[in-house]
């Protein structure tokens, strides 16, 4: 009975010019962080199966795949447009040689200017574990 509702609300907001410019934009947010959620739960599940991690924290996400892979990444800290890439391994793959590259030549010092949450900056951190790692932004995370 409810499913019923619903649909017949969700075709009324899409017939209706003025239902849709009030709240269809509302459903169409609403059902674009469904579906991403949906598809990090999935992801993440996966991974932690694979892995036989029994770590169950919500808030506590691993990278996946591609050069950070097994990174612990808090999801508050997350920006919601990168979360999916962040998570698949496929973020940062243009840049994958360069980081190659920094990894094997074992820097003794690395600044991260501009480090966001800090994605590259600790992701570094434990590919080079002797070397200090140093991140700077501006905004607070």
């Amino acid at each position: 009975m409810l499913k019923k509702v619903i649909r017949q609300l969700l075709k009324n907001v899409a017939q209706s010019e003025t239902l849709f410019q009030k709240i269809g934009k509302f459903f169409q947010q609403m059902s674009n962080i469904i579906h991403t959620n949906r598809l990090i739960f999935l992801l993440q599940n996966q991974y932690k199966k694979e892995k036989n991690i029994n770590l169950t924290d919500k808030n506590v996400m691993f990278v996946t795949d591609g050069i950070f892979e097994g990174l612990l990444l808090l999801s508050d800290n997350m920006y919601a447009g990168v979360i999916l890439p962040t998570l698949t391994g496929c973020y940062e793959a243009e840049l994958n040689p360069i980081f190659n590259k920094i990894i094997q030549k074992k820097y003794h010092n690395i600044i991260n200017i501009g480090c966001a949450e800090g994605y590259y900056a600790v992701g570094l951190a434990l590919k080079m574990p002797n070397t200090k790692v140093f991140a700077y932004d501006t905004e607070q995370v």
